[in-house]
């Protein structure tokens, strides 16, 4: 077998079909996440299933629920997908020339299922070209507790914020 960031192995003493087998799938995954708002998505659909059966009350060596299981298979089915996606790590490409203007530019949203922000920076050169490069994302399932979507918004907003912060140091 081949060993990788996404290769959806749990560890052999444990059962696949657990909250043990999620955790070490996200665990084999979250490198992965660095990559992008794509991957980012599909860790934040793995911490959904996650809450749902920690709503439920399964124990971690407990099989997932026969009605969770297409969901958790769909998920564990679309990680090796995320070997695909990739983040240049340079900020400014070679051939971009001399930097007139940096910007880092923040967006958050929120929904029911959850929330989440992305960081860019935008490099304007000396001929008024522009290059955005992917800096950062954040991503969190809603509460368990009810919460209004303006209230998820604005939490939302606070992530972004920290992160702007943490950014420009």
């Amino acid at each position: 077998g081949r060993d990788g960031p996404c290769d959806g192995a749990a560890p052999p003493s444990r059962p696949r079909h657990s909250k043990t087998g999620w955790r070490a799938n996200m665990e084999s995954n979250m490198k992965a996440q660095a990559t992008g708002a794509n991957s980012s998505f599909e860790v934040m659909k793995g911490k959904q299933i996650l809450q749902t059966l920690c709503l439920q009350g399964i124990d971690w060596d407990e099989p997932v629920p026969d009605e969770l299981r297409p969901k958790w298979e769909k998920w564990r089915s679309s990680l090796p997908q995320l070997e695909s996606i990739g983040v240049m790590r340079a900020y400014k490409p070679p051939s971009f020339g001399s930097i007139e203007r940096a910007e880092m530019h923040h967006f958050s949203d929120a929904s029911t299922e959850g929330y989440g922000e992305c960081s860019y920076l935008r490099l304007t050169n000396e001929s008024g070209e522009i290059h955005c490069s992917f800096l950062m994302g954040k991503s969190r399932v809603a509460p368990l507790k009810a919460v209004t979507i303006p209230r998820l918004e604005l939490t939302a907003a606070t992530v972004a914020v920290k992160i702007a912060s943490l950014l420009r140091q």
